[in-house]
């Protein structure tokens, strides 16, 4: 009998036809030549990316936390904001 752990490990026909090719919805594979070319990135400052970051976290913290942390959760985005400003 085969343990769980080979089961997880041995390739399926899935997993080799994920890495030949994309799947879309239907079920046609889709290859990367067929596939249009990505759009451009905005370049964004790195401070403006480590702020974003920073209120995303405290906006999950204050959503997601007990009362008090939540409270100081929301200290620091208005602290954020004002400074901001």
């Amino acid at each position: 009998m085969k343990s769980n752990r080979m089961r997880l490990y041995s390739p399926s026909t899935k997993a080799r036809e994920k890495i030949n090719g994309f799947e879309c919805g239907s079920g046609i594979p889709i290859s990367l030549a067929t596939l249009p070319a990505p759009l451009p990135i905005n370049k964004v400052a790195p401070d403006q990316l480590i702020e974003d970051i920073l209120l995303a976290t405290l906006r999950r913290v204050q959503e997601n936390s007990s009362p008090e942390v939540a409270a100081a959760a929301t200290r620091y985005i208005t602290l954020l904001s004002e400074n901001a400003l």
